[in-house]
């Protein structure tokens, strides 16, 4: 069995709104998203997220203006493929604009996501971290092999 890629999604939030973009390669393609990307060996996970976020939108903020909110495991067709932690970033320097990861980014009522335009599986667990909820021990998201379905969403409940 092979080891998931360890990566990172951070969302760029307002007390009222959040960031997405539409990523234009690898998994997703056309589907809006947080920012993020997959970890450097003998880099931290918040390295990568500071990388990642910076290189894909642009803007520039500091370790200390984000939250670490959870952990999840994404399968496809029951394959750990991605673990990935998630981060809600609050503060940040510049606007974020498009680059050659991620399109025209947009700005999104957190209580209102536009999730007929998001991965199917973000339905179950983004809506949560938008109202704020923390899910300490992670969870995990099935999909098919095409990404197109959710098989199963386990989110543990909160503390």
């Amino acid at each position: 069995m092979n080891e998931p890629i360890i990566a990172t999604i951070g969302f760029l939030v307002t007390p009222t709104q959040v960031c997405l973009a539409p990523k234009l390669r690898k998994v997703g393609v056309g589907k809006l998203n947080g920012y993020g990307g997959k970890k450097n060996a003998h880099e931290s996970i918040t390295d990568c997220l500071v990388r990642e976020v910076s290189r894909e939108s642009g803007v520039v903020f500091s370790a200390k203006d984000v939250a670490h909110i959870t952990t999840l495991d994404f399968f496809i067709e029951y394959s750990n493929t991605f673990r990935c932690h998630i981060f809600l970033i609050t503060r940040w320097s510049g606007n974020p604009k498009a680059t050659k990861e991620m399109g025209e980014p947009e700005f999104h009522p957190r209580d209102n996501l536009p999730l007929n335009r998001m991965m199917c599986g973000d339905s179950y667990w983004v809506p949560e971290i938008m109202k704020g909820r923390v899910i300490p021990n992670g969870g995990y998201v099935i999909y098919n092999r095409t990404q197109t379905e959710t098989l199963f969403c386990h989110l543990p409940p909160s503390i």
